[in-house]
């Protein structure tokens, strides 16, 4: 029987990590829906922990493999971009019409880039590894710290969120070399955000 099932019992540790952050993705969905943004986002870092600890497990444990590497691609797709795109349609959408255009771009760029680097890698940079273009990754703290300047700025920032999204879209597809960022700069600012989630969804701020 398992024969017949590879794909699914002859994995790595590390690919099973990676699937993991399909949970708190489709919660993130969930609550979306429900209309609970905070909970959304929320819901989104626990996908971004597990999603930078499948690679440190891949390294540590000799398990780096191509179908990994397309595999954490698939779900960079969906945590990073699809999330943040339906994010965006919800709770940062001051016209539908140019909403829908903006997100549109986010999901084809973001395919286009995850597509290159499967094919490219990384690229070096005065003895740094960098990725070609902007990651993925930036996307979903970005529309994160967007919606927390929305509750105290105003749906003016809706609109703002157009431009910046236009722009991180664009370089995602650009080859202009960025350091990948160390977890000790990610960890903080991702608990920091979500800390102020905290705090906005009990009405503490």
């Amino acid at each position: 029987m398992t024969e017949h099932l590879d794909l699914i019992f002859k994995r790595s540790a590390a690919d099973y990590v990676t699937l993991f952050g399909v949970v708190p993705f489709i919660l993130g969905l969930f609550f979306i829906a429900q209309d609970e943004p905070e909970f959304a986002l929320i819901a989104s870092a626990a996908a971004f922990f597990i999603d930078s600890v499948d690679g440190v497990i891949a390294r540590k444990m000799k398990q780096e493999s191509d179908f990994g590497r397309q595999l954490d691609s698939s779900l960079d797709l969906l945590i990073y971009i699809v999330f943040s795109a339906l994010f965006v349609l919800k709770f940062l959408n001051p016209w539908f019409p140019l909403a829908l255009l903006v997100v549109s771009i986010i999901i084809a760029c973001g395919a286009l880039r995850l597509l290159r680097f499967n094919k490219v890698g990384f690229v070096y940079k005065q003895g740094d590894r960098c990725y070609p273009g902007l990651g993925t990754a930036y996307i979903l703290p970005a529309v994160a710290v967007l919606f927390i300047a929305r509750y105290f700025w105003g749906a003016g920032v809706e609109w703002l969120t157009q431009l910046v999204l236009i722009g991180m879209s664009l370089a995602m597809i650009s080859s202009v070399p960025i350091r990948k960022p160390k977890f000790t700069i990610w960890y903080p600012a991702a608990i920091a955000i979500v800390v102020l989630l905290i705090l906005i969804r009990g009405r503490w701020l």
